[in-house]
């Protein structure tokens, strides 16, 4: 598996903590996710958080990933590109659009170690 393309969307206005972009991730150039966050925590450290719906179990209201990596080596791949590539465009933020920033190809790699799945 290899990330070929990350794009983030940056919101009008960014808070301290919460949601810091939206991603959308492609994988082998043929499977995209979108909805993928970037989530500042309190302590200032970054994370991600999968595409999300509402269910209903027991009478309450829960959160649930619809989609996420099986083991910690994919996630932690996905993770830190999307990161890297928040960071990258957070640091040349010069313009606003509804594309703040990618990166395509070999660009997406944060390690040649993790070519394969």
């Amino acid at each position: 598996m290899q990330i070929t393309e990350v794009r983030v969307y940056l919101p009008r206005e960014v808070k301290e903590t919460g949601v810091q972009a939206t991603c959308s991730v492609t994988i082998d150039g043929v499977f995209v996710l979108h909805q993928v966050l970037v989530i500042k925590a309190n302590n200032g450290s970054l994370f991600i958080r999968f595409p999300q719906e509402k269910i209903q179990k027991n009478g309450e209201f829960i959160e649930k990933d619809i989609c996420h990596p099986l083991d910690t080596a994919t996630r932690t791949y996905i993770q830190k590109t999307v990161i890297d590539t928040f960071l990258e465009v957070t640091e040349n933020e010069h313009d606003k659009t509804a594309v703040s920033g990618q990166c395509t190809g070999e660009n997406c790699a944060p390690s040649k170690e993790r070519a394969e799945v």
